[in-house]
């Protein structure tokens, strides 16, 4: 079926304000435009599929994939809370006009963000790049409508999204600055307290307090002397294996006096119970992530619901991750050894203390035993950055922007570093190829 569409334009109080609308394809001042013959769109077995805005709502968010899900339904959250609040308010998609969209895109600018565990900080909006991300939302929502027969006419497309106020190549660490977010700190030392700290009878406290003179050498391991109830000091045997590593730690601390602390801190001081917690519990998990997150370029909802299944060893000693990208689309990506590695060794500390690594357990472990948060990845990449002293909006998206650039600077094939990000149109990742600045056609002047 074709029909021909009229699209009547009216300014009004500088809002254009679409009263009629099948086809809009470009509109200046107060006009009106015949459209060229169009298809409806309109799928008769879509047609009225809706019976009320919460339901078309349901539709729309359902429609697209199951990690994308939550992110739609807050935008059209968000856009309810500002129709029914704003100067006109509008209970019904149906009147929706122009003017209120842009008056939404407005209000963003001025909203405070939703962070899981904490407050927004006073006069802290949401950034830009969420802003746009929840307005294309809001236009998809629109555009769908329109196409399944429930709205009368999409008003989202005669509207302009916000621009991204930081572009790409601001987002993208230097191969050093990666370094320095990776670096795990003193590795003898983390992996001397996660060994110690599964010894029976060896506790935090004494973890903590506990000096080069505490230790004593025995036949096949060692003795760390440690207080007992009644304050006494009681010896504990320590295996060959973890006598071990508290040796190899000893052989790199130069001039280690009997006081002296076998676990210090960066300052040089005895570990603190946090600071020790940290390296017992989730320092290799946080590690083992960061360094995902670049050797991969995977999106955090990609890398936080990774299961034991999605690893897959390969010939040489490194392995493969299986990532379940945008659209229910999946990837497998080449990992080199000292990420692969990493995540070896994590499933071995998790082993050990007894965790389930079988094939549906999380390789990133919260607290409670499920699978991270994005918060709570966003948060290991945040303090990561700020030991690092990088710039405080450092992210993990920073690592697949910085994967990117910094493969096809290596004169990886584009198409490669296109399946590794899972970009569905290669035009997306030549967003890359046009960012390095150590490089311009400048250079081949004679001038």
């Amino acid at each position: 079926m074709e029909r021909w569409s009229i699209v009547r334009i009216e300014e009004v109080a500088s809002n254009i304000e679409v009263i009629e609308a099948e086809v809009v394809t470009e509109t200046s001042g107060t006009a009106l435009t015949v459209a060229a013959p169009v298809a409806s769109g309109i799928s008769t077995t879509l047609a009225n599929q809706a019976d009320s805005d919460d339901h078309l709502v349901d539709l729309w968010v359902n429609s697209k994939g199951k990690k994308s899900r939550p992110g739609y339904a807050r935008a059209a959250r968000f856009f309810w809370e500002f129709l029914a609040g704003h100067d006109r308010p509008v209970h019904d998609l149906a009147r929706v006009r122009v003017g209120d969209l842009q008056a939404f895109i407005a209000h963003l600018e001025t909203r405070p963000p939703e962070h899981p565990r904490r407050p927004a900080k006073p006069g802290e909006v949401i950034g830009a790049n969420t802003r746009k991300n929840i307005v294309n939302a809001i236009k998809s929502l629109l555009s769908f409508g329109h196409r399944i027969g429930y709205l009368p006419y999409n008003v989202g497309s005669v509207v302009r999204g916000p621009g991204t106020a930081a572009t790409v190549d601001k987002r993208i660490l230097t191969v050093a600055q990666v370094h320095r977010l990776l670096d795990g700190g003193p590795e003898a030392r983390n992996r001397a307290i996660r060994a110690l700290s599964r010894v029976p009878d060896i506790r935090l406290s004494h973890l903590t307090a506990l000096t080069w003179g505490n230790l004593t050498t025995t036949d096949g391991g060692g003795l760390a002397f440690v207080k007992g109830r009644s304050q006494r000091p009681v010896g504990v045997l320590i295996d060959e294996a973890t006598w071990g590593l508290l040796q190899a730690l000893k052989a790199e601390t130069r001039n280690a006096g009997a006081d002296d602390p076998v676990f210090p801190n960066e300052r040089g001081g005895a570990l603190e119970a946090e600071e020790a917690r940290y390296l017992i519990e989730t320092q290799q998990r946080d590690h083992a992530l960061v360094s995902l997150a670049y050797a991969c370029a995977g999106r955090i909802s990609e890398l936080v619901g990774l299961k034991h299944k999605d690893l897959r060893e390969r010939d040489g000693g490194a392995g493969t991750v299986h990532l379940f990208g945008k659209g229910e689309k999946s990837r497998w990506v080449r990992l080199p050894k000292s990420t692969w590695n990493l995540l070896m060794a994590l499933q071995e500390e998790n082993r050990l203390r007894g965790f389930d690594v079988g094939d549906e357990a999380p390789v990133f472990r919260s607290r409670k035993g499920g699978h991270m948060d994005p918060s709570s990845a966003h948060a290991v990449v945040k303090a990561a950055a700020a030991r690092a002293g990088l710039k405080p909006g450092t992210s993990m998206h920073w690592l697949r922007h910085s994967h990117a650039s910094h493969a096809l600077k290596q004169k990886a094939p584009v198409h490669l570093v296109k399946e590794s990000l899972g970009h569905s149109n290669i035009a997306t990742t030549d967003v890359y190829l046009h960012i390095d600045t150590d490089e311009s056609s400048s250079d081949y002047l004679s001038l």
